[in-house]
Protein backbone atom coordinates (compact mmCIF):
# COMPACT_ATOMS: atom_id res chain seq x y z
CA UNK A 1 0.00 0.00 0.00
CA UNK A 2 1.37 3.58 -1.08
CA UNK A 3 1.84 5.39 2.29
CA UNK A 4 2.69 9.54 1.31
CA UNK A 5 3.64 11.42 4.04
CA UNK A 6 1.56 15.10 3.98
CA UNK A 7 2.72 18.12 5.40
CA UNK A 8 1.17 21.57 5.21
CA UNK A 9 2.12 25.00 6.61
CA UNK A 10 -0.72 27.55 8.11
CA UNK A 11 -1.57 29.40 4.41
CA UNK A 12 -2.77 25.58 3.56
CA UNK A 13 -4.42 24.30 6.56
CA UNK A 14 -6.53 27.85 6.18
CA UNK A 15 -6.97 26.97 2.45
CA UNK A 16 -8.13 23.01 3.62
CA UNK A 17 -10.48 25.33 6.39
CA UNK A 18 -12.55 27.68 4.00
CA UNK A 19 -13.54 24.29 1.54
CA UNK A 20 -15.05 23.36 4.34
CA UNK A 21 -18.14 22.51 2.16
CA UNK A 22 -16.61 19.29 0.68
CA UNK A 23 -16.90 16.35 3.04
CA UNK A 24 -14.43 13.75 1.85
CA UNK A 25 -11.76 16.13 2.97
CA UNK A 26 -12.86 17.52 6.06
CA UNK A 27 -14.88 14.26 6.71
CA UNK A 28 -12.35 11.63 6.53
CA UNK A 29 -14.60 9.09 8.15
CA UNK A 30 -17.28 10.28 5.68
CA UNK A 31 -14.74 9.23 2.72
CA UNK A 32 -14.38 5.94 4.67
CA UNK A 33 -17.85 4.80 4.82
CA UNK A 34 -18.07 5.38 0.74
CA UNK A 35 -15.25 3.58 -0.16
CA UNK A 36 -16.12 0.59 2.17
CA UNK A 37 -19.94 0.59 0.67
CA UNK A 38 -18.51 0.79 -2.58
CA UNK A 39 -16.48 -1.95 -2.62
CA UNK A 40 -17.50 -4.68 0.44
CA UNK A 41 -21.18 -6.34 0.11
CA UNK A 42 -23.11 -6.39 3.09
CA UNK A 43 -24.43 -9.92 1.46
CA UNK A 44 -21.18 -11.30 0.26
CA UNK A 45 -19.20 -10.34 4.18
CA UNK A 46 -22.37 -12.66 5.48
CA UNK A 47 -21.60 -14.97 3.48
CA UNK A 48 -18.21 -15.75 4.71
CA UNK A 49 -19.29 -15.46 8.29
CA UNK A 50 -22.16 -17.65 7.87
CA UNK A 51 -20.01 -20.45 6.16
CA UNK A 52 -17.30 -19.79 8.76
CA UNK A 53 -19.82 -20.22 12.22
CA UNK A 54 -22.48 -23.11 10.21
CA UNK A 55 -22.42 -25.80 12.98
CA UNK A 56 -21.12 -27.94 10.20
CA UNK A 57 -17.49 -26.52 11.28
CA UNK A 58 -18.42 -27.70 14.62
CA UNK A 59 -16.37 -24.64 16.39
CA UNK A 60 -13.48 -24.98 14.41
CA UNK A 61 -11.19 -26.14 17.03
CA UNK A 62 -7.66 -26.94 16.66
CA UNK A 63 -5.73 -30.27 14.95
CA UNK A 64 -9.84 -31.07 13.92
CA UNK A 65 -11.03 -31.62 10.19
CA UNK A 66 -13.25 -28.91 10.31
CA UNK A 67 -10.23 -26.34 11.16
CA UNK A 68 -8.30 -27.29 7.96
CA UNK A 69 -11.70 -27.32 6.30
CA UNK A 70 -12.08 -23.02 7.15
CA UNK A 71 -8.23 -22.48 6.64
CA UNK A 72 -8.46 -23.95 2.94
CA UNK A 73 -11.71 -21.65 2.51
CA UNK A 74 -9.89 -18.89 3.71
CA UNK A 75 -7.09 -19.44 1.41
CA UNK A 76 -9.28 -20.21 -1.76
CA UNK A 77 -11.09 -16.84 -0.84
CA UNK A 78 -7.25 -14.71 -0.77
CA UNK A 79 -6.79 -16.64 -3.76
CA UNK A 80 -9.95 -15.37 -5.29
CA UNK A 81 -9.58 -11.86 -4.12
CA UNK A 82 -5.91 -11.55 -5.92
CA UNK A 83 -3.28 -11.81 -2.89
CA UNK A 84 0.12 -13.21 -3.62
CA UNK A 85 0.93 -16.38 -1.61
CA UNK A 86 4.14 -16.34 0.56
CA UNK A 87 4.72 -19.73 -0.30
CA UNK A 88 7.28 -20.89 -3.13
CA UNK A 89 4.49 -23.48 -3.95
CA UNK A 90 1.79 -21.26 -4.80
CA UNK A 91 -0.44 -21.95 -1.22
CA UNK A 92 -1.74 -19.64 1.20
CA UNK A 93 -0.94 -22.14 3.98
CA UNK A 94 1.76 -22.65 6.58
CA UNK A 95 1.80 -25.64 8.50
CA UNK A 96 2.37 -25.63 12.02
CA UNK A 97 3.30 -28.76 14.62
CA UNK A 98 1.33 -28.50 17.66
CA UNK A 99 1.21 -31.11 20.90
CA UNK A 100 -2.60 -31.81 22.21
CA UNK A 101 -1.82 -32.56 25.68
CA UNK A 102 -4.61 -34.11 28.55
CA UNK A 103 -5.12 -33.14 31.63
CA UNK A 104 -3.71 -35.61 33.99
CA UNK A 105 -6.17 -38.07 35.78
CA UNK A 106 -4.39 -37.27 39.12
CA UNK A 107 -1.43 -35.31 40.44
CA UNK A 108 -0.63 -34.22 43.92
CA UNK A 109 2.81 -32.65 45.15
CA UNK A 110 4.02 -33.49 48.97
CA UNK A 111 6.12 -30.51 50.43
CA UNK A 112 6.77 -29.23 54.11
CA UNK A 113 4.34 -32.13 55.80
CA UNK A 114 1.82 -30.68 53.04
CA UNK A 115 0.18 -32.65 50.23
CA UNK A 116 -1.24 -30.04 47.37
CA UNK A 117 -4.00 -31.93 45.08
CA UNK A 118 -5.01 -31.22 41.89
CA UNK A 119 -8.26 -29.26 40.96
CA UNK A 120 -7.75 -28.10 44.84
CA UNK A 121 -4.97 -26.45 45.25
CA UNK A 122 -2.60 -27.19 42.56
CA UNK A 123 -3.01 -27.11 39.06
CA UNK A 124 -1.09 -28.65 35.71
CA UNK A 125 0.59 -26.56 33.24
CA UNK A 126 2.65 -28.89 31.04
CA UNK A 127 4.16 -32.19 30.86
CA UNK A 128 3.50 -36.29 31.17
CA UNK A 129 4.17 -38.71 33.77
CA UNK A 130 6.78 -38.68 36.66
CA UNK A 131 6.86 -40.63 39.91
CA UNK A 132 9.80 -38.51 42.08
CA UNK A 133 11.19 -37.45 45.50
CA UNK A 134 13.88 -35.35 44.79
CA UNK A 135 15.82 -32.46 46.33
CA UNK A 136 14.45 -29.17 45.45
CA UNK A 137 16.44 -25.40 44.77
CA UNK A 138 14.44 -22.33 45.55
CA UNK A 139 14.92 -19.73 42.39
CA UNK A 140 13.92 -16.61 43.65
CA UNK A 141 13.93 -14.42 40.55
CA UNK A 142 14.44 -15.28 36.84
CA UNK A 143 18.24 -13.44 37.17
CA UNK A 144 19.34 -16.22 39.12
CA UNK A 145 18.70 -19.18 36.75
CA UNK A 146 21.95 -19.01 35.36
CA UNK A 147 24.19 -19.55 38.47
CA UNK A 148 21.86 -22.02 40.11
CA UNK A 149 22.73 -25.81 40.00
CA UNK A 150 19.36 -27.82 38.33
CA UNK A 151 20.98 -30.77 37.74
CA UNK A 152 18.50 -33.45 39.29
CA UNK A 153 16.65 -31.05 41.08
CA UNK A 154 12.74 -30.01 41.65
CA UNK A 155 13.09 -26.34 40.64
CA UNK A 156 10.61 -24.27 43.08
CA UNK A 157 9.42 -20.89 42.57
CA UNK A 158 7.25 -17.52 42.25
CA UNK A 159 4.49 -17.97 39.06
CA UNK A 160 5.27 -15.82 36.27
CA UNK A 161 1.96 -15.06 34.64
CA UNK A 162 3.91 -14.14 31.49
CA UNK A 163 2.97 -17.16 28.88
CA UNK A 164 6.43 -16.57 27.17
CA UNK A 165 8.18 -16.46 30.50
CA UNK A 166 6.78 -19.35 31.58
CA UNK A 167 8.43 -21.22 28.17
CA UNK A 168 11.76 -19.62 28.77
CA UNK A 169 11.71 -21.19 32.01
CA UNK A 170 11.08 -24.69 30.63
CA UNK A 171 14.16 -24.12 28.07
CA UNK A 172 16.05 -22.88 30.74
CA UNK A 173 15.70 -25.62 33.84
CA UNK A 174 15.87 -28.62 30.46
CA UNK A 175 18.75 -27.65 29.34
CA UNK A 176 20.71 -27.66 33.15
CA UNK A 177 18.83 -30.86 33.38
CA UNK A 178 16.04 -29.95 35.87
CA UNK A 179 13.26 -32.44 36.80
CA UNK A 180 10.27 -30.67 36.78
CA UNK A 181 8.89 -27.08 37.64
CA UNK A 182 6.83 -26.09 40.70
CA UNK A 183 5.65 -22.55 40.32
CA UNK A 184 3.94 -20.60 43.84
CA UNK A 185 1.18 -19.13 43.58
CA UNK A 186 1.50 -16.11 45.88
CA UNK A 187 0.10 -13.31 47.69
CA UNK A 188 0.22 -10.60 45.48
CA UNK A 189 -0.63 -13.01 42.46
CA UNK A 190 -3.57 -13.61 43.87
CA UNK A 191 -5.11 -9.54 44.14
CA UNK A 192 -3.85 -9.37 40.37
CA UNK A 193 -5.70 -12.57 39.34
CA UNK A 194 -7.42 -14.94 41.82
CA UNK A 195 -6.51 -18.41 41.99
CA UNK A 196 -9.54 -19.85 40.59
CA UNK A 197 -9.40 -17.58 37.76
CA UNK A 198 -5.91 -19.83 36.85
CA UNK A 199 -7.32 -23.02 38.31
CA UNK A 200 -10.37 -22.82 35.46
CA UNK A 201 -8.11 -22.18 32.45
CA UNK A 202 -4.96 -24.67 33.35
CA UNK A 203 -7.07 -27.46 34.85
CA UNK A 204 -8.11 -28.54 31.36
CA UNK A 205 -6.84 -30.23 28.07
CA UNK A 206 -4.00 -27.94 26.41
CA UNK A 207 -2.95 -27.25 22.64
CA UNK A 208 0.76 -25.70 22.62
CA UNK A 209 3.35 -25.03 19.42
CA UNK A 210 5.86 -28.30 19.33
CA UNK A 211 9.18 -27.07 20.94
CA UNK A 212 12.09 -28.82 19.28
CA UNK A 213 14.40 -27.41 22.01
CA UNK A 214 13.05 -29.42 24.70
CA UNK A 215 15.12 -32.47 25.15
CA UNK A 216 12.29 -34.49 27.88
CA UNK A 217 8.39 -33.54 28.45
CA UNK A 218 9.40 -31.59 31.50
CA UNK A 219 6.64 -31.83 34.19
CA UNK A 220 5.48 -28.26 35.45
CA UNK A 221 3.00 -27.50 38.05
CA UNK A 222 1.87 -24.60 39.91
CA UNK A 223 0.58 -24.86 43.49
CA UNK A 224 -1.57 -22.15 45.85
CA UNK A 225 0.43 -20.36 48.77
CA UNK A 226 -1.99 -17.48 48.65
CA UNK A 227 -0.82 -17.21 52.42
CA UNK A 228 3.27 -16.90 51.37
CA UNK A 229 3.21 -19.25 54.37
CA UNK A 230 5.21 -22.13 51.91
CA UNK A 231 7.48 -19.60 50.32
CA UNK A 232 8.62 -17.53 53.44
CA UNK A 233 9.38 -21.44 54.79
CA UNK A 234 11.18 -22.44 52.25
CA UNK A 235 13.33 -19.07 52.66
CA UNK A 236 14.13 -19.78 56.19
CA UNK A 237 14.60 -23.13 56.51
CA UNK A 238 16.57 -23.50 53.14
CA UNK A 239 17.01 -27.76 51.94
CA UNK A 240 14.16 -29.87 51.56
CA UNK A 241 12.82 -32.75 49.53
CA UNK A 242 9.67 -32.47 47.06
CA UNK A 243 7.61 -35.34 46.30
CA UNK A 244 5.87 -35.70 42.99
CA UNK A 245 3.44 -37.71 41.48
CA UNK A 246 1.89 -36.52 38.14
CA UNK A 247 0.11 -39.79 36.10
CA UNK A 248 -0.65 -38.23 32.25
CA UNK A 249 -1.69 -39.30 29.21
CA UNK A 250 1.35 -37.22 27.81
CA UNK A 251 0.45 -35.90 24.42
CA UNK A 252 -0.22 -36.22 20.22
CA UNK A 253 1.23 -34.71 17.89
CA UNK A 254 -1.19 -32.46 15.15
CA UNK A 255 -1.08 -30.26 12.54
CA UNK A 256 -2.35 -27.01 12.32
CA UNK A 257 -1.95 -23.64 9.72
CA UNK A 258 -1.38 -20.41 9.82
CA UNK A 259 -3.14 -18.73 6.65
CA UNK A 260 -1.04 -16.09 5.00
CA UNK A 261 -1.48 -13.47 2.26
CA UNK A 262 0.02 -10.73 0.67
CA UNK A 263 -1.80 -7.71 -0.74
CA UNK A 264 1.73 -5.58 -2.72
CA UNK A 265 2.01 -2.11 -2.35
CA UNK A 266 3.01 0.43 -5.16
CA UNK A 267 5.34 2.37 -3.93
CA UNK A 268 8.83 0.63 -5.08
CA UNK A 269 10.62 1.67 -1.77
CA UNK A 270 7.97 0.83 1.12
CA UNK A 271 6.47 -2.13 -0.92
CA UNK A 272 9.69 -3.52 0.74
CA UNK A 273 7.82 -3.04 3.91
CA UNK A 274 5.34 -4.68 5.83
CA UNK A 275 2.04 -3.98 8.16
CA UNK A 276 0.58 -7.54 9.22
CA UNK A 277 -3.04 -7.49 10.47
CA UNK A 278 -4.04 -10.75 11.88
CA UNK A 279 -6.94 -12.25 13.71
CA UNK A 280 -8.28 -16.27 14.72
CA UNK A 281 -10.37 -18.34 12.49
CA UNK A 282 -10.20 -21.14 15.20
CA UNK A 283 -12.57 -21.61 18.57
CA UNK A 284 -13.67 -23.62 21.20
CA UNK A 285 -15.02 -26.63 18.94
CA UNK A 286 -17.71 -29.05 20.93
CA UNK A 287 -17.97 -28.71 24.44
CA UNK A 288 -20.32 -30.94 26.01
CA UNK A 289 -22.51 -29.17 29.00
CA UNK A 290 -25.30 -30.55 31.21
CA UNK A 291 -26.38 -26.71 31.52
CA UNK A 292 -26.81 -26.22 27.93
CA UNK A 293 -27.94 -27.92 25.06
CA UNK A 294 -26.48 -26.32 21.85
CA UNK A 295 -22.36 -27.92 22.41
CA UNK A 296 -21.07 -26.21 19.52
CA UNK A 297 -19.07 -22.82 20.25
CA UNK A 298 -20.11 -20.93 16.69
CA UNK A 299 -17.46 -18.33 17.14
Amino acid sequence: MKHTPFCFDRSTYLLLFLLGSIPAILNPAFAQKERITTTISRAESESHLRFLAADELRGRNTGTIELDIAARYIAEQFRKYGLKPPNENGDFLQDIPMRRYVKPQQAEVQLLDQTFVLGKDLFWMMGSNLMVEAPLVLVLSDKDFERTDMKDKIVILPVSLSRVQREERRLLVDKKGGLAIIELFLRENHLRRPWGTFMRFFNSDRIVPESKSLKSDLPHLCIRDTLNSTFNQLRRQGRHNLKISLSSDGYTNIKSSNVAGIIEGTDETMKQEYIVLTAHYDHLGVIHSTTFTDSIYNG
